[in-house]
């Protein structure tokens, strides 16, 4: 994680850095990220082992279609390949709501 925030310090900020951090589970890293303002941006990361490696997703902050709109970030999931997997928009902000998300819908 040291390696991360140096990254984090050289190209974003100090400030950016700090708000990095990472929380250890049961065959899982999650990473969470200072709450983010540019459309794409990291909310929180998953990291998941799984039986033939590791699995990718990502919680990302979205565009609004209106001040009604609830959606707020969308799941993302990466292959080993690289490629990115849309995997929906979603309404929460808290990173216990995006793990339980992704646990229970690791078929994506």
């Amino acid at each position: 994680m040291s390696h991360l925030k140096t990254v984090a310090t050289d190209i974003i900020s100090i400030e950016y850095a700090n708000g990095i951090s990472s929380e250890v589970l049961e065959d899982a890293v999650l990473i969470k990220f200072p709450k983010p303002i540019a459309m794409a941006n990291c909310f929180f990361v998953l990291i998941l082992k799984s039986n033939d490696g590791f699995k990718f997703y990502t919680y990302e902050k979205t565009m609004s279609f209106g001040d009604d709109d609830p959606v707020i970030g969308v799941v993302g999931s990466w292959s080993p390949e690289g490629s990115h997997g849309n995997l929906g928009g979603r309404t929460y902000s808290e990173a216990a709501k995006f793990v339980s998300d992704v646990l229970e819908n690791a078929h994506f």
